[in-house]
């Protein structure tokens, strides 16, 4: 599209003042072939020029339809909890309150939704509030961590770590007995500092041995990155609230901020953090390339080329900060807060033993019975040896893990896992619209009868009326026995003129019909278009019964 300049759009609006209709089409055709531009590239940069004179209409944002409370909740909890739309809430609305069909149209119930924030489109979305934005004046004073399913690779039998893309069958992933490969991944909230390691496994004892590598001081001088933080931010998985993770935080004097659960839910995931937005998904997804070429030998060998990548990221300019982040973090970190690396290895790594699982789901360990819970995949254990994890001096506690599997038991009683509730935040106009709306009631609706045609609407059963079964014609017929039961074939309505040729096939007359026979034919009618075949014949029995003494004329 050509860029029009000031001057040109300045000749636009004094060749095209006080024109128009013909005129104007003729200057713009001119306008358009000289500025070398489409005619409706003029016609926009005209329309932007004169602007719109138009008054503003004096009743502009009133409602200008009246409908009581009731009926507008009933109308909103239709769209929120069946998701339907405008238009078919207009109809059962209007069917069941007996108003209009076209008493609303559907830009204006629409409106209406939007401007509760109840549409369609907003109640697919996770309205709730985030947390407040966190914010850090100096490095070490936050740190964020994430672990993150590498689902494209894979561990070769041999041991080496094999890549596949993602239209083929993922050998790595869930409910495949292969060894999955996790990325963790630690980042300085000032100074965005990233620290990352590979594992097979997502379990608080892998998490423990990342946040011991993580935070104590490197032999390479190449990465100065170390310290324990002031503060550290993850999601609420099992690894991250149990006992051994919360008992290292506490003696090594960290806070844990907590987050909102990032679990799935009717609009999506809640997912957000530094760490698994950008570094999940931003750097493992540009360092996995490296395998469609080649082929790590180990998951150390793999981490070895990580360690180099990262020492490259965090020596390049950070966009942001317009520095590097290891510059940005040794500016302001100080003296970092640590302790010596044996004292943090011993703090933060476990006893191990393999006790057997006996048939009832117990085991022994350290003179203390454990009891497994009654439930998958626990089930499975029995005469299987485990590998169980405590810390020592609290042995009342214990981890055990088995087939790709880790749960955290207490002594003589299962473990009963509870999710961190929400923060309470006091809820909103919407929020306590939305909760009405759920306890709406429509079982007095007649779905069945809903999409009847107009003509039928008096058999449809209006809010506080009562059914009138009578209204209900039902179809007869005499058997070979001489006794009357129901039709199986359908009820069938009859006109003027095709009563009176029906009279005539069913051998009740073979004339012409009489007068009295038109006045009986039409009092039978009583006004109404069509009539019952049913209520035709019983009628014309009684009729042609009294007037001969037989039925036949």
């Amino acid at each position: 599209m050509t860029r029009l300049g000031p001057y040109a759009i300045e000749v636009i609006g004094d060749s095209l003042t006080g024109l128009d209709g013909a005129a104007r089409r003729l200057a713009v055709m001119d306008l358009a072939h000289g500025l070398g531009c489409s005619e409706g590239h003029i016609y926009r940069k005209w329309k932007a020029l004169s602007g719109n004179h138009r008054a503003p209409r004096k009743d502009r944002r009133r409602r200008k339809i009246a409908i009581t409370a009731e009926i507008k909740e009933f109308m909103f909890g239709l769209t929120g909890r069946a998701d339907l739309s405008a238009e078919h809430v207009l109809l059962i609305a209007s069917r069941h309150f007996g108003l209009p069909e076209n008493f609303m149209s559907t830009g204006t119930y629409n409106n209406w939704l939007r401007q509760e924030r109840v549409s369609r489109a907003e109640n697919k979305k996770d309205l709730r509030p985030y947390h407040t934005h966190l914010w850090r004046d100096k490095a070490n004073a936050l740190h964020q961590f994430d672990a993150t399913v590498a689902l494209a690779f894979y561990a070769n039998d041999d041991g080496s770590i094999g890549y596949e893309p993602g239209h083929e069958r993922y050998k790595n992933k869930p409910g495949n007995r292969r060894p999955r490969l996790h990325l963790y991944s630690l980042t300085d909230y000032f100074s965005s500092t990233i620290f990352a390691k590979f594992y097979f496994s997502e379990n608080a004892l892998n998490l423990l041995d990342f946040v011991f590598c993580a935070w104590s001081q490197k032999q390479d001088s190449c990465f100065p990155f170390y310290g324990i933080p002031d503060q550290v931010y993850c999601d609420q998985g099992a690894p991250s609230k149990s006992a051994k993770f919360m008992h290292a935080l506490k003696v090594l004097g960290v806070d844990k901020v907590k987050t909102d659960p990032a679990h799935w839910t009717d609009s999506g995931s809640r997912k957000f953090g530094r760490a698994e937005r950008t570094f999940g998904e931003g750097l493992l997804k540009e360092f996995m390339k490296t395998t469609l070429l080649y082929c790590y030998a180990s998951i150390e060998e793999m981490n070895g080329a990580l360690w180099h990548w990262l020492i490259r990221l965090n020596n390049k300019i950070h966009r942001t900060h317009n520095e590097p982040r290891f510059a940005r973090w040794l500016r302001t970190v100080g003296t970092p807060r640590s302790m010596p690396s044996e004292e943090m290895y011993k703090l933060l790594h476990y006893d191990r033993a393999t006790p057997t699982v006996r048939n009832n789901l117990q085991f022994q360990l350290n003179g203390k019975t454990f009891q497994l819970p009654y439930r998958k995949p626990f089930i499975n254990w029995t005469q299987a040896k485990i590998e169980a994890y405590w810390y020592p001096g609290y042995e009342e506690a214990v981890s055990v893990v088995y087939d790709h599997h880790e749960e955290e038991i207490k002594a003589l009683a299962p473990v009963v896992q509870m999710s961190d509730p929400y923060k309470t935040v006091a809820k909103t106009e919407r929020e306590e619209l939305v909760e009405r709306l759920k306890t709406q009631n429509y079982s007095s609706i007649n779905f069945p009868a809903i999409y009847t045609p107009e003509k039928d609407l008096p058999y449809l059963p209006r809010k506080g009326e009562t059914f009138d079964e009578t209204k209900i014609a039902e179809k007869t017929i005499v058997g070979a026995d001489l006794r009357v039961r129901p039709s199986f074939a359908p009820e069938r309505y009859l006109s003027r003129e095709q009563a009176g040729a029906w009279l005539r096939v069913e051998g009740f007359r073979n004339k012409q019909m009489s007068e009295e026979e038109f006045a009986w034919r039409d009092a039978l009618m009583a006004g109404r278009e069509k009539i019952p075949e049913t209520e035709l014949r019983d009628a014309a029995i009684v009729f042609y019964r009294d007037r001969t003494g037989t039925e036949d004329q």
